[in-house]
């Protein structure tokens, strides 16, 4: 278990944040895997005794998992001892709810949460299916637990739409949903589940092509955390603000927990940063001038992005002319996204000019970070 997890979802006030890896090991299953950083940190824990053959080097030199799994049931302990409530993320480094990972494991994990109540249990996957049946079953032994929250990582429409259903379908204390990283717009409002019928994961209400409600799913999301990608720049795929926007309005109209994680390497910057008024021109000295361009390219944006570029698999273009120049023209209108790459650092996690930094509770409230200790980032 690591003590003081980077992953700022788990900093919820009043618990301590730490990280469960009862096991290590994964197999990718869509896009949203592609640049994982569970292989790299796998490959630096490949000496240990036991842990060889997780990772392995693909034809381009990167860590990718294998499919083998190892498991710590040892580490089941290490909450038991703990009495402060900590907020728990179940598991970093594998999906949980893996082929590769018994039931008979999975009923040892139950077991431990059922007999610590003091913590909060995060547990998000990409298999909601088998988690769906699993964890009916594990509801018959244990009962619906109200501290451990179950979620699904989504990253576009077409998983969103795979995932969420039989996210709806597990019996769970919080449902949430993990949109990160974000690759493309996702509407959780309109679920498409075929046959003429759409499902509004927020409400639970399911209708027909008519808009008629016609019955109502066994649950909702509860909370919804969106975040961009982050990495090397060949690697990183950026996100389009609106995508991220859109997601915040959708859980604010229906009064659930939204956290805006963060934007990742790439991220929004001011499209035009005047050194002078064009009109007047510069009235300095020539060092000073180029003391000022630099400073604006410092913090302008270099490239831009489509709001549809998920449709063509686009990537970032690049400007043509400097922010500060003259030749720079304002975008055509908000479909384009002014972005810059911020090497060595986070783009930061402000949507809009505020944090969002909400937790949702077992009874359906909001639970939300103090504004003072947001400002500080004292959450992150």
């Amino acid at each position: 278990m690591s003590e003081g997890s980077e992953i700022g979802w788990l900093n919820r006030p009043g618990h301590k944040s730490w990280t469960l890896n009862v096991g290590i090991g994964c197999t990718p299953v869509s896009a949203g895997c592609d640049f994982c950083y569970a292989p790299k940190s796998a490959a630096r824990q490949a000496h240990y005794e036991g842990r060889g053959g997780i990772v392995a080097k693909d034809a381009l030199g990167r860590q990718v998992w294998t499919g083998e799994v190892k498991l710590f049931e040892e580490r089941l302990q290490r909450p038991l001892k703990v009495k402060r409530p900590c907020m728990i993320f179940v598991n970093a480094l594998m999906d949980l709810f893996s082929a590769a990972v018994p039931e008979e494991f999975i009923a040892k994990v139950w077991q431990m949460m059922a007999a610590t109540p003091q913590h909060t249990y995060v547990i998000l996957t990409k298999q909601p299916k088998r988690m769906r049946d699993i964890v009916r079953r594990m509801v018959e032994r244990f009962g619906i637990l109200r501290n451990v929250w179950l979620g699904v990582s989504i990253e576009n429409q077409h998983t969103a739409e795979i995932r969420v259903r039989f996210l709806l379908e597990t019996p769970a204390a919080v449902r949430a949903v993990s949109c990160e990283p974000l690759l493309a717009p996702i509407r959780l409002t309109r679920l498409h589940l075929g046959g003429g019928s759409y499902l509004n994961a927020l409400s639970g209400i399911m209708t027909g092509d008519d808009g008629e409600i016609y019955a109502a799913a066994p649950g909702c999301v509860d909370w919804v955390i969106v975040g961009g990608e982050s990495g090397r720049r060949e690697d990183v795929r950026p996100m389009h603000p609106t995508w991220a926007r859109s997601l915040r309005d959708q859980a604010v109209t229906h009064q659930r927990a939204f956290f805006f994680k963060q934007w990742g390497s790439w991220g929004p910057a001011p499209w035009v940063v005047r050194v002078c008024d064009p009109a007047e021109g510069w009235k300095g000295t020539d060092a000073e001038l180029a003391a000022a361009k630099a400073a604006a390219e410092a913090i302008g944006a270099t490239h831009s992005l489509p709001v549809w570029a998920d449709q063509y698999d686009m990537k970032p273009t690049e400007a043509e002319h400097k922010p500060w120049g003259a030749e720079r023209h304002e975008l055509p209108d908000d479909t384009h996204a002014p972005l810059r790459f911020y090497r060595g650092k986070s783009a930061g996690h402000q949507l809009d000019g505020r944090e969002w930094l909400q937790w949702p509770t077992a009874d359906g409230l909001i639970e939300e970070a103090p504004r003072e200790l947001a400002t500080a980032g004292g959450v992150r």
